[in-house]
């Protein structure tokens, strides 16, 4: 233990070790996935709207009408 951390204090490179051996992998396979599927193939879909949750969902000319503004 004492070499691990001499003092009572963790050395700076075993966890910025333990940190990168942690992350790298992680991010590695996170960009092999995008790299073998596709950007495209990953997000084809739309938003989900408040149907999902079993609301009302809304027609676009009624969120179209509430949004817009008129000037006089």
């Amino acid at each position: 233990m004492a070499v691990l951390a001499p003092d009572g204090v963790p050395d700076p490179w075993l966890t910025f070790l333990a940190e990168g051996t942690g992350a790298i992998p992680l991010v590695g396979l996170a960009v092999l996935v995008v790299l073998l599927y596709g950007r495209d193939r990953l997000a084809n879909r739309r938003v989900p709207g408040s149907e999902v949750l079993g609301l009302d969902p809304e027609t676009d000319s009624t969120i179209q009408s509430s949004n817009t503004t008129t000037s006089e």
